[in-house]
This record gives structure tokens, sequence and C-alpha cells, in this order.
């Protein structure tokens, strides 16, 4: 019988933390972005692929396809959706929202209630990691508003849940 050699499997935080960053340079630089690379909590670096960029009146957005290697589970194929959208003159913060989401937990012991939409904080060192990263050098008074959203057709209907800030 013949190895091969499985497929790894990139965690949903990965693609919100890469789609982040894509939305982030995109709103830096004013120019779309097709792919970003991150390093990954294991200090290895991966690349992702942009797909749905949009850069428009101070709102960047893009999504990464999750992608579960050859260990499929139900979030193969999500779409990890992140719009960060720049206010002037404001605050110095960061701040966190959780888009729609269409997943769902059934039962009790992850992040998310059962019943509730499966947005969880598991992401978001990850995503302010690569949000602070790109905006390093910016002196100005900003808020960044980061959402993120994870949506796939197959799932039932979208939830949306409160924000969080961050000082940067």
């Amino acid at each position: 019988m013949k190895k091969t050699k499985l497929q790894y499997s990139i965690t949903t935080d990965a693609c919100a933390a890469a789609a982040a960053k894509g939305a982030a340079l995109m709103l830096r630089e004013q120019q779309i972005v097709d792919e970003v690379e991150i390093i990954l909590p294991a200090s290895e670096t991966a690349r992702f692929r942009l797909h749905g960029q949009k850069l428009v009146n101070g709102t960047a957005s893009c999504y990464v396809i999750k992608d579960s290697g050859d260990d499929h589970d139900v979030t193969n194929g999500a779409e990890v959706h992140v719009s960060i959208k720049v206010d002037f003159f404001t605050p110095r913060r960061i701040v966190l929202e959780s888009g729609p989401c269409n997943g769902q937990p059934t039962k009790h012991g992850v992040a998310a209630p059962a019943g509730e939409g499966a947005n969880n904080p598991a992401p978001q060192p990850m995503v302010l990691e690569v949000v602070r990263e790109v905006f390093a050098m910016r002196c100005m008074p900003t808020t960044l508003t980061v959402t993120v959203a994870y949506l796939k057709r197959d799932w039932k209907l979208p939830f949306k849940f409160p924000s969080v800030a961050f000082s940067p």
C-alpha cells in the first residue's frame, strides 16, 4: 500500500486572521490584495487566497474559504468574512464585532451557547495581532471596526452578537 501525505487543515481562526490581514492591507494601501501570508501559532507560515475583495468609502472587506484538508468537518467550505472600517479623528482603538454567523452549536461545550450562532472569542487574539501588525506605524487617531462573519450555504439562519473594544 502506497503512503500518501495528508493535506493539512487550517483552523477557522487562522482563516479569520488571514481575511483580517487582507482587509487591513487593502485599507492601508488603498488597493486590492489577492493573497496574504500569516504566521500560525506553531510559528509556521501559511498563505491564503482572498475572495470577494472590496474597497469602498473607508471600508475594506474580503473572505477566505475554509479548507479542512483530509479531515473534513462541518466547517469545510465555510466562508470566513472580515470587513474593516476606519473612522478618522476618533479614539485610537480596535473594535471587534461578530457579524452574521449561520453556524449553530447543537450541544453545550463550545464557547457559543447551544442554539445560538457559532461565533466565538477564539480568533480574537489572532485577528487583533494581524490588524496591529498592518497598522503598527499609524499614529493618527482612528477607530478600526473589524467585523468577522462565518457563512456556509448549508448552515442555518444567521445570528448576530455584540461588539467588544480593544486598545491598540
